[in-house]
């Protein structure tokens, strides 16, 4: 799977911790990480708690 963006508009966050990798990025982004049957995207809000404890 290939998904063609510029540089500027994702970021990729991942912590050994958690059971997610986080990719940040435009609205159009997450909407066509979320149509791509390959892999399992959700949106997440900017103040989401992904800690055990959230």
């Amino acid at each position: 799977m290939l998904l063609r963006c510029p540089p500027e508009c994702a970021d990729l966050a991942t912590e050994i911790d958690y059971d997610s990798t986080l990719v940040a990025g435009t609205r159009a982004l997450v909407e066509e990480l979320m149509k791509t049957s390959d892999i399992e995207a959700l949106p997440v809000p900017t103040d989401a708690d992904l800690s055990w404890q959230g």
